[in-house]
């Protein structure tokens, strides 16, 4: 049958189950099934048109014109396969192909990652435990974290609490009004907290 041959070279559903996640996979069982209908119901069918017998009508009939009318449309009429019309084929393929050369590019800056991150690691990994490091250590392993005494900064010494982040008036801002509430609570409710 000719749907035999169109089924197995459309749907390679070995492939196919293995992709499918575990959370889905009623669904696609539920969808292999409707589709063995399906095909079931095709290959139940011939794979050519009958043969009709236009001879016996033609004994049998008193006008032969009709008879060979609807032979000649009968041996003439051929069902077209279906085709890819709007050529989604070849977009699928052109995406493909983009998205193998987006994959692999993708690939390639992790694996540079990969290689940046081994070797911080091993720098890492090189350095004095945390409890026998000294600030003068510290600040030549890490200068960008280490205090500068030419730039002072303020406690808590995050940027968010230097003046000169942009952000700094309203973390000043709402601290002063959390300290004000604070002082507030305490002259009224002061005595009941002791």
């Amino acid at each position: 049958m000719a749907s035999k041959r169109v089924a197995q070279t459309a749907v390679n559903w070995k492939a196919f189950t293995e992709r499918v996640p575990p959370n889905q996979r009623e669904y696609f069982r539920l969808f292999k099934a409707k589709n063995d209908i399906f095909v079931n119901r095709v290959d139940n069918l011939p794979a050519a048109l009958p043969n009709i017998d236009f001879a016996f009508y033609k004994n049998r009939l008193s006008s032969s014109a009709m008879v060979d009318q609807f032979e000649k449309a009968y041996s003439g009429m051929a069902v077209p396969y279906p085709t890819d019309k709007d050529k989604i084929l070849a977009v699928i393929d052109q995406e493909e192909q983009q998205a193998a050369v987006e994959t692999k590019e993708y690939v390639e800056n992790l694996k540079k990652e990969i290689g940046e991150s081994k070797a911080m690691i091993k720098a890492i990994d090189s350095l004095p435990p945390p409890n026998e490091m000294t600030l003068e250590m510290h600040s030549y392993y890490f200068p960008g974290q280490a205090p500068n005494p030419d730039k002072p900064t303020f406690w808590p010494h995050t940027p968010q609490w230097q003046p000169s982040d942009p952000e700094y008036a309203k973390h000043f801002i709402n601290y002063q009004n959390d300290f004000r509430l604070g002082e507030f609570l305490k002259s009224k409710f002061g005595k009941y907290l002791k």
